[in-house]
């Protein structure tokens, strides 16, 4: 019985807590930048472990027409820089954030972006865009890919990705672009 008991002990001493509980596919993540204008032609996707590969496709793809290289902030050792630039697009109501990144398999994990159009009903300036976003993430292993969706945006919402809590309204995680919805 005596046995038991230490046993029983052991076992409550060296289990996790609900807090130290970490999900495994949860990535944790922010938006780093975000702007209306690039040189991309098309949808781009990039990962970049260093410097030097960012400095390279800023550049290449975003160059003077999206303002000066960002920098500070990145420990190159710890975080890596997502990048994703959805090329020309009619007007200015046009804008790309990230939802989520999560592991969805042992080895791969995903990232899920939205294009988000212009609101019904609003006349926007005809002025050619190219929207991008810059998103931090820690440096954990695993092939990286990209799922893209495109959604109507809703009046009254705000839900750009530097919204992440949007004041009192709601509660946010760190893994969700969400706004309105209780988590």
């Amino acid at each position: 019985m005596h046995k038991t008991v230490l046993a029983a002990l052991l076992l409550c001493t060296f289990t996790p807590g609900p807090s130290q509980i970490v999900r495994q596919d949860m990535i944790n993540w922010r938006t780093y930048r975000q702007g209306a204008l690039s040189n991309a032609r098309g949808t781009l996707t990039n990962v970049f472990e260093t410097q030097g590969q960012f400095e390279s496709y800023w550049e290449r793809v975003n160059g003077n027409i999206a303002g000066k290289l960002p920098t500070g902030g990145i420990d190159w050792g710890k975080e890596k820089l997502i990048a994703i630039n959805l090329g020309p697009r009619a007007n200015i109501g046009h804008e790309v954030i990230v939802r989520s990144i999560t592991r969805v398999r042992t080895g791969e994990i995903q990232v899920l972006f939205q294009e988000q159009l212009p609101l019904r009903g609003v006349n926007y300036p005809q002025i050619q865009v190219s929207p991008w976003v810059l998103v931090k993430m820690d440096r954990t292993p695993g092939l990286i890919t990209f799922k893209g969706e495109t959604v109507n945006r809703l009046p009254g919402v705000i839900q750009g990705a530097n919204s992440r809590c949007c004041g009192d309204v709601c509660r946010c995680c760190n893994n969700c672009g969400c706004c309105g919805e209780e988590h």
